[in-house]
């Protein structure tokens, strides 16, 4: 893994899109509703979905006019999967 990537995956807003994204499974879903599930503001929610995408974590389908959908890719998932067993070990430690 680059360092550019394991740079912005150990940032908290990172993971929370991530996990956002996840959560929804195969439903669409549009980048501000992304953005409130992880409690960041848009516009910072865009800037880390866009390096997300530079990375090949995300895909971002355009819908109608500015409006677009967020899937993961199969290295995004695998990457979100491994961060929902991080959480769920560090929950059981609890």
């Amino acid at each position: 893994m680059s360092k550019r990537c394991q740079e912005l995956i150990y940032r908290q807003k990172s993971q929370e899109l991530l996990k956002a994204i996840y959560r929804n499974g195969l439903r669409e879903i549009n980048s501000s509703r992304i953005a409130r599930q992880a409690n960041c503001t848009y516009s910072h929610g865009i800037k880390v979905m866009h390096q997300l995408q530079d990375l090949g974590l995300i895909i971002r389908h355009k819908k109608d006019g500015r409006s677009r959908t967020i899937e993961l890719t199969s290295k995004g998932k695998h990457i979100a999967r491994l961060l929902n067993e991080i959480r769920e070990v560090m929950a059981d430690d609890n």
